[in-house]
């Protein structure tokens, strides 16, 4: 059997398990960055010297960032992996390729300017009716189509936090968007601690949204979405992600892509909620609000 024929039923049968905006990009992949340079290979041609021009060829041919070639080995190694299982294939070899480092520069803001950012509401006259999302990002660390799916049922005010139970995500090839459900067990859903001063504006954006709602009435699409447009829809991506350039370049802070404030929530919480660094991990979004 090729390596292309097996990867189909590979995917066909990992597919049950995945979630709609995972199983988009591993379409991608395959269809791009993996079948057109291994599916017509024999599974018993494969070998090191073959996995390793894969990857130049990537490199070469396909000027992909490191992060994305690192993703498509790691699925073909995934493959090659239950390869390995089911008969005599080395698996080891996978290990042996060498494979692009991702050395690009993490940008995020420093403490300064994440205080010109959270004061924006008493400085800017048009501000977007996004940004307590972009406030949640900063303070929490959460990711983007999780902050576009946050809903206020997610919102405990009185234990202050939200909790992660959906997000706004590719839903197919065509690159459409749809709110996705975090499907997990009911106690791995992940609850996340937010400070006294993302409660507030909380609260004074759920007053905006009840006002909206009553305007609207039988026509508000009641998602109970945090983030969402005068209707009550879900936001597109893009669209956010415009809110937060204007916002940015407004307040003329130091150009960062609204996926970067995922990594200024760690200077948010040492500098301005006064965390002990030690304390301060990678994985964002488990952390507890104790200064130390």
């Amino acid at each position: 059997m090729n390596f292309g024929k097996y990867a189909e039923k590979w995917f066909e049968d990992k597919t049950i398990r995945l979630r709609p905006s995972t199983i988009v990009n591993y379409r991608e992949q395959f269809k791009y960055n993996i079948i057109p340079y291994l599916g017509k290979f024999k599974i018993k041609e494969i070998n090191e010297a073959v996995l390793q021009e894969y990857v130049n060829r990537l490199v070469r041919e396909r000027n992909l960032s490191a992060v994305t070639i690192r993703t498509a080995y790691g699925i073909v190694a995934e493959i090659l992996k239950k390869v390995s299982k089911q008969s005599t294939f080395n698996y080891n070899i996978v290990n042996d390729v060498s494979r692009p480092v991702d050395n690009k520069i993490v940008r995020s803001w420093d403490e300064e300017d994440i205080r010109a950012f959270l004061n924006a509401r008493n400085v800017l006259l048009n501000l977007t009716r996004h940004y307590i999302g972009l406030e949640i990002q900063i303070q929490t660390g959460i990711r983007m189509g999780e902050v576009l799916g946050l809903r206020w049922r997610d919102v405990n005010f009185e234990a202050k936090t939200i909790t992660i139970r959906q997000t706004l995500a590719k839903i197919n090839e065509k690159g459409s968007y749809g709110l996705v459900p975090e499907v997990k067990a009911l106690t791995s859903y992940r609850t996340i601690s937010i400070p006294e001063m993302l409660c507030e504006s909380l609260k004074n954006h759920k007053a905006m949204i009840e006002k909206e709602k009553r305007i609207v009435g039988n026509d508000y699409k009641n998602y109970d979405l945090i983030v969402c447009s005068k209707t009550g829809n879900w936001v597109h991506p893009n669209n956010y992600r415009r809110a937060f350039n204007v916002t940015r370049d407004a307040l003329n802070l130091p150009k960062l892509r609204c996926h970067d404030l995922r990594h200024t929530h760690a200077t948010f919480l040492i500098g301005i909620l006064k965390f002990n660094p030690r304390i301060v991990r990678k994985d964002w979004g488990t952390h507890e609000l104790q200064q130390h």
